[in-house]
Parts: C-alpha cells; sequence; structure tokens
C-alpha cells in the first residue's frame, strides 16, 4: 500500500506540474499491443561525410528543388530534413509579392512555385543559417505550410497566436512533431541538427523497477525503458513516456508512444483507486477531469486535448466491445482512434474519428 501510495502521489505531481507549464498552450498494430523494438535501418554516411554535409547544412547553401526529396511534412537533403528560404520567384510581377515569398521560411510544396524541380532555392536545418540574409526583413515561416502541416494545431489557432508561432518557429521542435513522417519505419531513434539519425535501445536491466523521473513502476527488463536517455539530457533510467517530452528529437513509432502512455495510464488509475478506497462499482464509473487526462497522452497529442477541453472529459484507452479508443464518450457514442483500421469494431451508432481527421475539422 506504501509503494502505490508514493507512486500515487508521485505521478500526480508529475501532472499538475505538466498542466501548470506554461510551455504547453496548445498542446496501427492496434495502440494497445505491446512493445517490440527492431533496427534495420544503418547510415549510408561515414562521419567524414556526415560531418562536411553538417558544415554546409549550418550555413546553408544553394541547390534545385529537384535535389531535394519530400514526405508529407516537408523535404530531405540526403535523409536530412530540412527547409527552404531564400526562394526567387522572378514570375510574380508584383515586387511586394515577390519580395514576401523571399523571406519566407518554406517547409514542403505549399504552392506550384515551389513544386518547379529547377527552381533554385536555399536549404538549411538551422535557423541560425538565415540570420546573415536578415540586412532587409525578418524570416518568417509560411503561413500555408504551417497550415498543411498542422503543425500544433496551427489552423485552429487566433491570429495571435498563429503570429507568434511564425515568429518563434523552431525547426527542430517542428522535426520532433512529424518525426515519424521524416523518418517513417524507425521504431526508435535519435537525430538532431548536425547528428546522424541512429538508434536508441529499450529495454531496462534486472536492477532496474522504475522510471527514475514520473516513477512509473516497470516489471524488471521491461522494453518501456530507455537504456540511453544521456542521449537526450536525462539521468537515470527513463521510461519512453517521459522520453517524449525531452526537447531533443526521440523517433518512436507513434503506436508505441501510445501503447506506452495507455499502460502507464491504467498503472496509476489502479494506483488512485488503491489510494483514495473505492469500491469495485465505484471504481467502474470514475471520471478524471482533463487536468488529469492530459498528462497520459504523448505531447504530440497537446493541441487536440486543448481543444477537447470545451467538452465533458472522456474514458481513455478503453474498449467500446471491440473497438479500442484512445479517447470515448460513451454516452454520446463517439471516439477518437489513431488510423482508420482502428475504426473496426465499434458498436453501430458509433462515430469514430481518426487524430488526423478531427484536427482538419477543427
Amino acid at each position: 500500500m506504501a509503494k502505490s501510495s508514493d507512486y500515487f502521489k508521485q505521478l500526480t505531481e508529475n501532472a499538475l506540474s505538466i498542466v501548470r507549464d506554461p510551455s504547453i498552450t496548445e498542446p496501427g498494430q492496434s495502440v494497445a499491443n505491446g512493445f517490440q523494438s527492431e533496427w534495420d535501418s544503418k547510415s549510408a554516411f561515414t562521419p567524414a561525410m556526415i560531418c562536411l554535409l553538417d558544415g554546409e547544412l549550418s550555413k546553408g547553401f544553394e541547390t534545385s528543388l529537384g535535389s531535394l526529396d519530400s514526405c508529407s511534412a516537408g523535404w530531405h537533403y540526403k535523409g536530412v530534413p530540412v527547409f527552404v528560404f531564400a526562394t526567387k520567384t522572378p514570375e510574380i510581377a508584383d515586387q511586394q509579392r515577390r519580395e514576401t515569398f523571399y523571406y519566407q521560411i518554406h517547409l514542403k510544396p505549399c504552392c506550384s512555385s515551389l513544386m518547379d524541380v529547377d527552381r533554385a532555392v536555399w536549404v538549411t536545418n538551422r535557423a541560425e543559417a538565415v540570420e546573415p540574409w536578415q540586412n532587409k526583413r525578418l524570416f518568417e515561416a509560411c503561413h500555408h505550410c504551417l497550415t498543411m502541416t498542422g503543425y500544433k494545431n496551427y489552423r485552429s489557432l487566433s491570429s495571435a497566436e498563429k503570429s507568434e508561432l511564425r515568429d518563434d518557429f523552431d525547426f527542430t521542435d517542428y522535426v520532433k512533431w512529424h518525426a515519424t513522417e521524416y523518418f517513417p519505419g524507425v521504431e526508435y531513434g535519435y537525430w538532431m541538427p548536425g547528428e546522424e539519425l541512429k538508434p536508441f535501445v529499450v529495454g531496462g536491466n534486472d536492477n532496474v523497477e522504475k522510471c527514475s523521473h514520473c516513477r512509473w513502476p516497470l516489471p524488471k527488463n521491461s522494453p518501456g525503458l530507455v537504456r540511453d536517455a544521456a542521449l537526450f539530457d536525462l539521468s537515470g533510467p527513463t521510461c519512453v513516456c517521459c522520453l517524449d517530452s525531452s526537447p531533443k528529437v526521440a523517433v518512436m513509432s507513434e503506436s508505441i508512444l501510445l501503447s506506452a502512455y495507455a499502460q502507464r495510464y491504467w498503472e496509476w488509475r489502479r494506483a488512485y483507486i488503491e489510494e483514495q478506497g473505492l469500491g469495485s462499482i465505484a471504481s467502474q464509473t470514475i471520471k478524471f477531469s482533463w487536468s488529469q487526462l492530459t498528462y497520459h497522452f504523448p505531447r504530440k497529442w497537446q493541441p487536440l486535448i486543448t481543444v477537447l477541453k470545451q467538452f465533458e472529459p472522456a474514458d481513455i484507452y478503453c474498449l467500446a466491445e471491440k473497438g479500442y479508443a484512445l479517447l470515448a464518450w460513451p454516452r454520446l457514442r463517439r471516439a477518437i482512434v489513431l488510423s482508420d483500421k482502428d475504426k473496426r469494431g465499434f458498436p453501430g451508432g458509433w462515430e469514430v474519428w481518426t487524430y488526423d481527421e478531427v484536427l482538419e475539422n477543427l
């Protein structure tokens, strides 16, 4: 009882600290499955080549759009996420519009001008690289790119919030939000500007029983623990949920990450019920506030959770007959799931949306 009480109190304090954190203003296989990790991709670059490429990207260099590859989130240059800036568009007759386009940071092809493979552009993956160009005006992240990618739920922000996000745009944070799109198929990976994509190892050891940050009591040798937390400037055994809050770029399959959050939530819920001394009937009907539920979703889900706070709190990580919902409102017969294939199994009459569908319609 004392162990559960200590764990519950620690998690509650962590949850409250996250809810109060001013930095959080927006926030497949079934995600109910457990963890599995297999790294099957290796960098084709030698350290010398990586260093040379990083030197180019740190200062920015001119190339053509045809030399870049693209994914749903944006561009790659030789496997490295980059953004485009200082794009010349002589075909635009209006000088003001032409200059505005030139001083925009573009994250992906948002218009026909950025679909011409022969178009000369400058590329980099560091904000510092655009500073020498600021002899006339500041560079600003493109409104249309942010709208298309849904970064931090950009579409539903107020005009002032959108302007602030564009002014303070951080490309590394953008890559973190879209890591699974930039690095598809990678289950556990690490990337920062100037470093190659590399795997990190999960799985605790015989002497570890809990995360040193959230105190989640994991079984020994649990794959929910990260062995290389020092890569992310975190000390001690760290669970993948706490790794998700690191400012550095951790590449993790979203289904694996949500599975970890679900497991940690149900352990937290069990400890809460035990701490409160709730009977079996009361424990089945218990409802948590949005302030409590916020803690149990990945960083990328926080903007959606913020919007949902105008509605009644949801049941989370739960079943509705054979359907598995990340968020569910049984009274309203509505649910949110990760992907289209997760829509199967819900009772007739339920409205089921994916995470992306909800964001697109806000």
